[in-house]
């Protein structure tokens, strides 16, 4: 897992979004590297938009 190849964007968002739902997966890999994926869900618009995380965060969110 040296090398990530993917047409990733950073998302922010505002303030008046209104999150009705975080699910995610938390991953411990066999390398001791920890991935994450969240989903935050917005019911109101009927979208999902997904935030991924590796190395310390992911790691924090494991253990969280």
């Amino acid at each position: 897992m040296n090398d990530f190849v993917c047409e990733a964007k950073l998302i922010t968002v505002p303030d008046n979004v209104e999150m009705t739902k975080v699910g995610g997966i938390f991953c411990k890999l066999p390398d001791k590297s920890y991935l994450a994926f969240i989903a935050l869900n917005n019911a109101e618009k009927k979208s999902n938009i997904g935030l991924s995380f590796c190395g310390t965060v992911a790691e924090y969110l494991f253990k969280y």
